[in-house]
C-alpha cells in the first residue's frame, strides 16, 4: 500500500474515534469505585474519582448510541438489569463527558446521568462551563462575556481576554418572585489559565440561603509531538 493511501486510512479512522469519560458531581459515600459502561457487546471499565473526571476514556461506535453503565460487567449468569441507567449520546459528539448527579433514588446507581460534548471546540481552553443544578435562574458576567442561566441548563463562557490575563467575576441569582433587584452569588476575580477549562456546577443547598458553586478543572494535554520522519 502506497504511503498517501495509508495516510489517508489513518486520517478516516481519527475522524471517526468517539470517547467518553465520566465525571460524578456530589457523589454519595457508597458511590462505586469505578463503572462498566455497556455499548452493546462492549463493555468498558471505567474509574470513577471523586470531583475528578476520569482517567480512563471508553471508545463509541459511530452514529447514535445508548450507553448503560453498570457496577458489574454484565454475563449470561448475571446479565444487565431492565433498571440499568443509561444515556443517548447524539451521532455529532466526538468527545463526550458523562455527568453524574444524584437522581433521587437509593442505591450505588441511583444517579441521573447527562452528556456533554466535551470537545475542545465546544469548550476550548481558558473556557467556564456553567452547569445549573439549582433552581434559580443566574445571570453570569466573565470580564465581558454574559449569560443567562436557567435552571437545568448550561452555558459556556470564554473570557475575552489573553492567557495569563485576569478579568472580573460578576454571578448573580435572577430575582424571584416579589423580588426587585438580583442576589449577588460570587464576586471575583479570575485569570485565563492558558491549557486549562473549568467546569462550575451550582447546586442547591439546604444549609444556605444560596446555592454552593462546586468547580472542577481540567487541563487539557497538549497535542502528541509530531513526527519528523517521513
Amino acid at each position: 500500500m502506497r504511503p498517501f493511501s495509508l495516510l489517508c486510512l489513518v486520517a478516516v479512522a481519527s475522524l471517526g474515534a468517539r470517547s467518553v469519560r465520566l465525571l460524578y458531581v456530589e457523589a454519595p459515600e457508597d458511590a462505586p469505585a469505578a463503572l462498566h459502561l455497556v455499548v452493546g457487546k462492549d463493555v468498558t471499565r471505567l474509574d470513577l474519582p471523586r470531583l475528578a473526571i476520569s482517567s480512563g476514556t471508553a471508545q463509541l461506535p459511530s452514529g447514535a448510541t445508548r450507553i448503560h453503565l453498570a457496577e458489574r460487567a454484565p454475563t449470561r449468569r448475571e446479565p444487565l438489569p431492565a433498571d440499568a441507567p443509561h444515556v443517548d449520546i447524539p451521532a455529532g459528539d466526538r468527545d463526550v463527558l458523562l455527568v453524574l448527579m444524584p437522581g433521587g433514588r437509593l442505591g450505588p446507581l441511583g444517579f441521573k446521568a447527562q452528556a456533554i460534548d466535551f470537545s475542545p471546540a465546544r469548550l476550548p481552553e481558558g473556557s467556564v462551563l456553567w452547569m445549573n443544578l439549582s433552581r434559580r435562574t443566574l445571570e453570569a458576567r466573565l470580564g465581558s462575556s454574559q449569560a443567562r442561566v436557567a435552571p437545568g441548563q448550561s452555558r459556556v463562557l470564554v473570557p475575552q481576554v489573553s492567557g495569563g490575563s485576569t478579568y472580573p467575576v460578576f454571578v448573580d441569582l435572577a430575582p424571584a418572585a416579589g423580588e426587585a433587584e438580583p442576589q449577588p452569588l460570587l464576586r471575583a476575580t479570575w485569570m485565563r489559565d492558558p491549557g486549562r477549562r473549568q467546569l462550575l456546577f451550582v447546586l442547591d443547598d439546604p444549609d444556605r440561603a444560596v446555592p454552593r458553586i462546586v468547580s472542577v478543572p481540567h487541563r487539557i494535554p497538549p497535542p502528541a509531538a509530531e513526527s519528523s520522519e517521513r
